[in-house]
């Protein structure tokens, strides 16, 4: 019996594999190469079968190559996504940002929105389906509202059509409205527009200032001249907007 701790191992390998031991020396314990080289010799292989295993061990090679080099390209594509992301969202630009920099700055922002809106909604959906008396009462639906307009808004802004820039703004005005008169909920202790969502006034002042900044970023972000010009947007249509939303918030506060 052999005292080689390979060799009862190597005799359930293939001849590819110990060719592959042979022609790569430099990575194996010189037990490991005596063994591989004792078992070829017992074997006696042909020319023909060294140049099938030789063939086997080549076409395994270019299967690892290829392999290899998908992933470096899937790290590098990654790499590039992360690398251009960073690029926009830097407040430090050392030249004036593109229109299409602002553009997907803006559907990254809307993009973080809907995941923070998708978890609200599951817990919501939750305690409705866990709760007895099921109401499905309008402030259910404009709770879920967003969930099918997001996605909408970053489609069409992507794809450079007007609605998408309208409902985009639309929604950010919204937010900054909504946002403002929870401030002076709390500032005033009354409500400025509608009665504010009672179980947000507990969080800290700096969730309400964020509450305001993101969403008139944004509005400054899709007001830039070169970002109107794309979607053919004036003013005219900004203050349009901004009055619609404003007076679609006072019928609701008198409405409700």
């Amino acid at each position: 019996m052999s005292n080689n701790p390979f060799s009862d191992r190597y005799t359930k390998h293939s001849n590819a594999e110990l060719l592959k031991i042979l022609s790569r020396k430099t990575e194996y314990q010189l037990l490991a190469i005596e063994a591989a080289q004792e078992e070829l010799d017992k074997r006696q292989l042909t020319e023909v079968q060294v140049r099938e295993a030789n063939a086997i061990l080549a076409e395994k090679e270019q299967l690892k190559t290829l392999k290899e080099q998908a992933n470096q390209a899937a790290k590098n594509k990654i790499s590039s996504v992360f690398s251009k992301t960073f690029e926009i969202i830097n407040p430090i630009q050392n030249s004036s940002p593109t229109a299409g920099k602002l553009i997907v700055l803006t559907c990254l922002v809307l993009s973080l929105a809907f995941i923070h809106e998708m978890t609200d909604a599951v817990s919501l959906l939750k305690f409705l389906l866990s709760s007895p008396d099921l109401n499905w009462d309008s402030s259910v639906v404009f709770a879920l509202v967003p969930l099918i307009l997001i996605p909408l808004e970053v489609f069409l802004l992507w794809r450079r059509k007007r609605v998408g820039w309208i409902l985009c703004y639309i929604h950010f005005t919204f937010a900054l409205f909504i946002a403002i008169n929870t401030i002076g909920f709390l500032l005033l202790k009354a409500p400025l527009l509608l009665p504010p969502n009672r179980s947000l006034l507990t969080l800290p002042m700096v969730y309400y200032v964020e509450q305001i900044t993101i969403p008139f970023g944004c509005m400054l972000v899709l007001s830039r001249k070169i970002v109107l010009d794309i979607y053919k947007i004036n003013w005219k249509h900004i203050s349009i907007i901004i009055c619609g939303v404003g007076a679609l918030i006072a019928f609701l506060d008198f409405k409700f």
